[in-house]
């Protein structure tokens, strides 16, 4: 019989998490240096089989944006298991170990990148929105302004800009990835990739787009990511993108929340048309590729403000982690019986109250509800969720919420 012991990372874990990343296919060269910042960067759990290393999960602070309060998070920058150890349950034992130490620190969020959906279903993840990526020839761009001449970035430039990314117009459910590590890392996995941005007077970087060519010549450019700060910024950025159309033939640029990009574009519907099964194409795709988990729904509802009447109800909370979680952990999940008031000022407490409504929900779909990414009578239908359709309809009133886009691929 195998024996499995999870534990913290160590230092001479090093060689084991470069081979396992190696395997996975995630670095195509020599890259120890990256990973080392990037564990540097991170809080790890490891799984050993027999002494050997063969799993790992790794967690970087956060935070995100709901509505105007900043609420603390992590981001799981990472969960990897070698060739030996698939379907051996290394990966969800590491990562729920590493979830119920992140708890107990306080951490009340947790979201990260999903390779399919499903697996983090297990551990209380719900599925995010949709995110929409326009590719388009830039010479379809309609943008009302001049651009004026950018300035060149590199990995050099990496601190400041990161600052501008952290600096960039806040959303709800905008994400942060806070060390400058985690933009910086960003770049060196894609070797072609270059920036093009602009600076105040003071010498701030102010906003900028990151692309990362297909091909240098005609393209796909694909913008792995753009700040600004302002509307105007926005359309200068989109500028400098039309400004690529006497020799670039496609970018592909993630739309913003609160912006529909086919506004920008001359003919939208007579493009996608006539440039089907081109190599370069016209059209708008979406996907969700993110979930979110709340760790703590107390101290999320304390930073939570809602734009609609005050009302109270009974929350009868499961969580799927318990089955998972270590026998020694304190954290043992959010299943239980909880108050909720909304409204403006938001409360959470354990324990029923007499003569409220109840809703009963799996920690995933209490998540996804939380945030705005689907309202509850439509999780009522696709995800753990019940409610009398009385409370299901004030619900949905109350979560009457911006749409949630993270801004940031983990």
């Amino acid at each position: 019989m195998n024996s499995i012991i999870i534990r913290d990372y160590s230092d001479n874990d090093f060689q084991a998490i470069t081979r396992i990343w190696n395997e996975c296919g995630w670095l195509e060269e020599k890259m120890d240096s990256t990973v080392k910042e990037i564990i540097g960067d991170s809080r790890i759990k490891v799984a050993e089989i027999d002494g050997a290393v063969e799993a790992s999960a790794m967690a970087t602070d956060a935070r995100m944006q709901y509505r105007d309060n900043v609420i603390n998070a992590n981001v799981i920058n990472a969960v990897t298991v070698s060739l030996v150890a698939r379907k051996s349950g290394l990966a969800r034992k590491a990562l729920t170990s590493l979830l119920a130490d992140e708890a107990e620190r306080g951490i009340p969020l947790s979201v990260l990148g999903m390779f399919e959906q499903g697996f983090y279903n297990k551990l209380g993840y719900g599925t995010g929105n949709y995110f929409r990526q326009l590719h388009v020839d830039p010479a379809e761009l309609n943008i009302p302004v001049k651009c004026r001449i950018p300035t060149r970035l590199t990995i050099e430039d990496f601190r400041a800009i990161h600052q501008n990314r952290l600096n960039r117009v806040k959303l709800h459910g905008r994400f942060d990835m806070l060390s400058p590590i985690a933009t910086k890392s960003e770049m060196e996995f894609c070797k072609k990739s270059f920036g093009l941005g602009y600076y105040n007077k003071a010498g701030r970087l102010t906003h900028h787009l990151w692309i990362d060519p297909s091909s240098q010549e005609h393209g796909p450019y694909y913008i792995m990511w753009y700040a600004y700060e302002t509307n105007e910024q926005l359309l200068e950025l989109l500028a400098l993108l039309q400004s690529f159309n006497n020799q670039v033939r496609e970018v592909s640029i993630t739309e913003p929340a609160d912006i529909q990009l086919l506004d920008f574009m001359k003919r939208p519907i007579h493009s996608k048309a006539i440039t089907k099964g081109d190599k370069y194409q016209n059209y708008l795709n979406s996907y969700a590729y993110w979930q979110l988990r709340i760790l703590d729904p107390i101290a999320c509802l304390q930073k939570t403000s809602l734009a609609s009447q005050t009302m109270e109800l009974n929350v009868l909370l499961s969580d799927p982690i318990e089955q998972y979680l270590p026998e020694d952990s304190n954290w043992r999940g959010c299943s239980g019986e909880y108050y909720l008031r909304l409204g403006e000022t938001c409360e959470m407490a354990k324990g029923f109250r007499d003569n409220l409504p109840v809703l009963q929900a799996s920690i995933n779909a209490f998540s996804r509800m939380w945030l705005g990414l689907k309202p509850a009578s439509g999780l009522a239908i696709s995800d753990d969720l019940k409610a009398e359709q009385s409370l299901l309809k004030k619900l949905d009133q109350a979560f009457c919420l911006p749409d949630p886009q993270p801004d940031w691929w983990f």
